[in-house]
Order: structure tokens, then sequence, then C-alpha cells
């Protein structure tokens, strides 16, 4: 009797454990707190920044919110609500929010920023691949520039009178995402590069006119010159984000 009662209690639990594994939906991960702002005054610095439990995006537009909720490039995303763009029309907001329990991990953290997007934003998108032109980020001749660096990935931007400066710490994916916008193509990681690197980078964008004609340096100089690594043009699959809805948020 002992041995039948043991043979139908673990009978039980493992019913019960197929049953919760089948209907059980992954828990959804979020944000204790939120807030949205639209952001006020100049743009002096953007991006995504995070300190423990503390997450913040400053002067950030819904293209540039998505990308870092999916891990994708600005150029991976189209459809995207005049208001949702950068640059004329666009609307930039400053969010800050804060994690429960300990500092998340990285793709917890996407995971909570796609919850936000969902949750304050209504956003709906559709996924697909398409062969697209794209750059290959591989070494120059002259070998890599970069030094290693402990600190976490993150980086920060802003105006100079040529044009962009650029800095912080970078992986090799992280860089090839920054690197996208600047260039106008999908920039995919070609030079097995593994760790954080510290980065400094200057150019000027293809729509800013220094007044110093002789200090413009395109994008592709700069990779070349100031970190050792070059943009081949190749083709390649590549993820597409196609959003059919959002809204703009209600703000705090």
């Amino acid at each position: 009797m002992r041995g039948t009662a043991t043979i139908a209690a673990l009978t039980s639990l493992l019913l019960l454990a197929s049953s919760t594994s089948r209907g059980q939906a992954p828990t959804k991960l979020e944000f204790e707190a939120v807030s949205v702002k639209p952001h006020a005054g100049p743009v002096t610095v953007t991006g995504l920044s995070m300190s423990g439990t503390r997450v913040e995006e400053t002067a950030v537009s819904l293209m540039d919110l998505v990308a870092d909720a999916f891990n994708v490039r600005l150029d991976q995303i189209s459809n995207a609500p005049d208001w949702g763009k950068e640059g004329k029309g666009g609307a930039l907001y400053d969010i800050e929010a804060k994690a429960s329990g300990g500092e998340p991990a990285r793709e917890q953290l996407r995971q909570m920023l796609q919850s936000l997007l969902a949750d304050r934003f209504k956003l709906v998108i559709r996924r697909e691949n398409v062969e697209t032109p794209v750059y290959a980020l591989v070494f120059a001749k002259t070998g890599a520039k970069l030094g290693p660096s402990d600190d976490r990935v993150g980086i920060r931007g802003w105006p100079t009178d040529t044009g962009k400066h650029m800095e912080g710490t970078v992986n090799m994916d992280f860089l090839a995402r920054q690197l996208s916008g600047a260039s106008g193509r999908p920039v995919m990681d070609r030079t097995g590069l593994a760790g954080n690197f510290k980065i400094r980078l200057d150019w000027t964008p293809d729509n800013f006119t220094p007044p110093d004609a002789t200090a413009s340096l395109s994008i592709f100089t700069a990779v070349q010159d100031q970190l050792g690594l070059k943009l081949e043009p190749t083709k390649a699959p590549v993820e597409r984000l196609i959003i059919e809805h959002a809204e703009k948020p209600d703000t705090d």
C-alpha cells in the first residue's frame, strides 16, 4: 500500500508539473515604477543609462526606444509615425524607471522596455527578414585601435563644431548598431572581437556642414582612422521591425 501511495503521489506531481508547464504563460517583466515626460530644452546628451536598479532614457524618440528594447538598429525599424521619428516634428521623451529586486541583466532590461512600450505607447510590431545592402565591420590594415574596458556597455553622444562626438564603452555588436545610423546602412560585426572596449569617435554627418569645410570627416574615414576598423559594403538578410500601431503616451 505504501509503495502504491508513493507511486500515486509521484504521478500526481508529474501531472501537475506537466499541466503547469503547458498552461503557464511566461512571467511578464515590468518596471516597478515608470515616469515618462516630454524632453524640455536643447538636446545636449541622449541615450540609455543604468545605475543599479535605476534606468534612464534621455531625449529619446519612439524609434530610439524600440531600438533599445528589441536590440535592433534604427534602420531596421519602419513605418514609425511622424511623431515617433527623430528630427522635425518628432517627439522626444525623458524616461525614468526603477526595476524591482536587483540590477536587471541586459536581456531582462530589454523585456522591461518592451513592456513599457506596450503599456505606455500601445506599441504593436511585426517582424520580417529582408536581403539588404549592409556594411561589414572588419579590421583596417592598421589593426584595431581599441582599449579594453571594465565598464558597463553604454554610450553618449553630443553635437560639436565639426558634427558629432560619441564616447563610451561598447562591445562589437553594440558598436555595429551605433554605426548603422551614422553610415546609412545596417552594420554587421565581422571582427570576431569579444569583450568591452572604450571608444571616442568624431565625425561629420552627411547633413551637417562645419564652419571649416576642411574639418569635415566622413564616418568611414573616422572609423578607420580613430578605431582601426573598416566598413565594407556587402549584402545580408536583415530583420525588420514594422510598427503596426503606436500612440503618444500619457506623460507625467
